[in-house]
């Protein structure tokens, strides 16, 4: 019930019933090509298990997201409040099963993501091969979210046009991303600080579309679990604006320059927020 009223503070979007199911990918498990370690050596990508959250509705297609959980976190359901979440908001997502650490997860995100694209068959006929996709994380995730975003080949390689990630942490990767991005912190965060998440947005270029939000009383776990939470409609909302070319979408996101409406920075669920076009002043709203 809770993400159902998350995703009515948008006019324009209804929710879908959704499903998930465990498949086989062809890729890099782990960010690492089977065999291989995490020194780049080369060798045949190996088959791993991923969990897809999929719309029931067959009569429609749908954009792709790629998710990436946190270290020790090797099962994506225990994001099943999140992910099933954002797929309610009409997207189908990968999520990698296993690798309770890497360095390189980004690389199995993005390897996700280039096998649903081009070799998955079972949900072909629901795939929107003609938008883009997108990518977000949590933790481990939320920073390999980061290097996905910043990797040019992957960006080109897989489609990927939007990127949220939540309370970022470590990976090994380029990480100034080339594409819009989101960067969600918590408030009580003890795990990751809102100052280092905030550190990591500092650095994000000024020329992409970006945002910070630190959301009030959220602790690290607060994306985990089987419930939904406020960092659901925002991620809806980045993939509608930059995947679906909403204007609902855009404008739940950057609002206008009065701040006025539900916006991510105008809906009070944040103790601090901004949002940045592209080489423009920012929107900001600081809640204390």
């Amino acid at each position: 019930m809770r993400r159902v009223a998350i995703l009515a503070l948008f006019p324009c979007t209804a929710s879908v019933t959704v499903k998930s199911k465990v498949i086989s990918v062809t890729g890099q498990f782990c960010g690492v090509p089977q065999g291989g370690n995490e020194s780049g050596l080369a060798t045949p990508d190996g088959t791993y298990k991923a969990t897809v959250w999929y719309p029931t509705d067959d009569s429609k297609k749908y954009p792709l997201l790629s998710f990436a959980h946190g270290a020790t976190v090797s099962d994506p359901k225990a994001y099943s409040g999140t992910i099933a979440g954002v797929a309610e908001g009409g997207y189908i997502i990968i999520a990698l099963d296993g690798c309770a650490a890497s360095m390189t997860e980004w690389k199995a995100q993005v390897s996700s993501l280039t096998y649903m694209l081009t070799q998955e068959q079972t949900l072909k006929n629901i795939i929107d091969y003609d938008a883009p996709t997108g990518v977000f994380g949590h933790s481990m995730g939320g920073q390999a979210t980061i290097c996905s975003a910043s990797d040019a080949d992957s960006v080109k390689q897989a489609k990927i046009a939007a990127a949220v990630s939540m309370h970022p942490g470590v990976q090994i990767g380029p990480s100034k991303p080339i594409i819009p991005i989101l960067y969600f912190a918590g408030q009580i965060d003890s795990i990751v600080p809102s100052a280092l998440v905030k550190s990591k947005y500092a650095s994000c270029p000024r020329s992409v579309d970006r945002g910070y939000a630190v959301f009030k009383g959220y602790t690290h776990f607060s994306p985990a679990g089987p419930l939904g939470n406020h960092e659901i409609q925002w991620i809806v909302a980045m993939m509608d604006c930059y995947l679906k070319k909403s204007a609902t979408g855009c404008s739940a996101i950057f609002g206008d320059k009065n701040g006025q409406g539900n916006s991510l920075c105008s809906a009070g669920q944040t103790s601090h927020c901004e949002v940045h076009h592209a080489d423009e002043p920012s929107i900001v709203e600081t809640i204390v």
